[in-house]
C-alpha cells in the first residue's frame, strides 16, 4: 500500500526500544564524559559548562540510538544476559500432540537460526532486533508447553462423564429422601461435584488453548524464514519495513500468549494444590 505514511519512519515498538535506550543510557562511556563535564561544571561554578555536558551526553544516547552497529550489540547482551532458552525435551512430554509439537518447534526455529546465521551485512543488522523476539517467543512456547502437559496429566486422571453421572445420582438421592439433613448434605455434595466439572471443563477449554497457541506458534516460526529468506534480494527501505513488521507481529503474539499464561499459571497452580 503506498502513501505518505510509507515514507514515514517506523516507529520502535516501546519493549524493544526501552531495552535499547537501556543500554545507551547506562553506557560506561556516555555515563563517564556526563560525569565528568559535572564535575566539571561543579570545580568551575559554571552553569554552561554543565549544559554542554549535559548536550553531550544527549547526543551520544540520540547517536547510539540510530546507529545499527549498538542496535545489534545491545540486544545481543540482553540475550546473553537472559541465557538460553529451557525448552522441555519432547521425550518428556506425556501428551502426544505436544510431544509432536515440540519436535515440530524446535526444527522450525534450527532451520530460522542457520538463516540468520549465515546472513551478513544489512540483514544481519536488521535481524539482531528480531531474533530476540524470537527468543521471547520460543519461551512462550516453552512454557505452553511445560503448563500444557501438566494439564494434560491433569485431564487424564479426570473423568467428566463419571461426574456427571455422579451429580444426576446425588440429586436423584436428594429429591428422594424426606430427612432435611440429608437432603442438605446431597445438595452440598451436587455443589462440590458441579464446581469438580466446571474445573474439568476449563482445563480441557485451557488445554484446547495451548493447542491452538503452539500452532500459531509454529506457523510464525515457519512464515518467518521465507521472510528471511527473500530479505537478501531486499533494498534498504523494504528490507527495514520488514523487518519492522516481523518486530510487531512477534512483540504483538509475545504480549497476547503471555496474558493467556497467566491464565495458565493459575489453573497449574490450582490443579497441582488440589492434587
Amino acid at each position: 500500500m503506498n502513501g505518505d505514511d510509507d515514507n514515514k519512519p517506523r516507529e520502535a515498538k516501546p519493549p524493544l526500544f526501552r531495552r535499547v535506550a537501556l543500554r545507551s543510557v547506562g553506557s560506561p562511556l556516555n555515563l563517564t564524559i556526563a560525569g565528568a563535564a559535572a564535575a566539571g561544571a561543579a570545580a568551575l561554578h559554571s552553569w554552561p559548562l554543565a549544559a554542554l555536558g549535559g548536550a553531550a551526553y544527549a547526543a551520544l544516547v540520540a547517536w547510539d540510538l540510530v546507529s545499527p552497529d549498538f542496535w545489534r550489540k545491545a540486544l545481543s547482551l540482553n540475550a546473553a544476559s537472559k541465557g538460553g532458552v529451557k525448552f522441555p525435551s519432547p521425550n518428556k512430554l506425556a501428551d502426544p500432540a505436544l510431544r509432536q509439537t515440540a519436535a515440530v518447534v524446535l526444527a522450525a526455529r534450527i532451520k530460522l537460526d542457520t538463516l540468520v546465521s549465515e546472513a551478513s551485512g544489512d540483514v544481519a543488522v536488521q535481524l539482531a532486533g528480531v531474533k530476540v523476539s524470537i527468543d521471547e517467543l520460543e519461551e512462550r512456547a516453552a512454557s505452553l508447553l511445560r503448563n500444557g502437559d501438566q494439564l494434560v496429566r491433569y485431564l487424564g486422571q479426570s473423568d467428566a462423564d463419571s461426574v456427571r453421572r455422579e451429580i444426576e445420582r446425588l440429586r436423584a438421592r436428594a429429591a428422594q429422601t424426606e430427612d432435611a439433613e440429608a437432603k442438605d448434605q446431597y445438595e452440598r455434595s451436587v455443589k462440590a461435584r458441579e464446581e469438580q466439572l466446571a474445573a474439568i471443563t476449563d482445563i480441557a477449554g485451557a488445554v484446547e488453548r495451548v493447542y491452538a497457541n503452539l500452532s500459531r506458534i509454529v506457523a510464525t516460526l515457519e512464515g518467518l524464514s521465507a521472510k528471511v529468506e527473500r530479505m537478501g534480494a531486499m533494498d534498504a527501505q523494504a528490507m527495514d519495513n520488514l523487518s519492522g513488521d516481523m518486530n510487531a507481529e512477534l512483540e504483538r503474539m509475545n504480549r497476547e500468549i503471555d496474558t493467556f499464561e497467566q491464565t495458565l499459571r493459575q489453573l497449574v497452580a490450582t490443579e497441582t494444590v488440589r492434587a
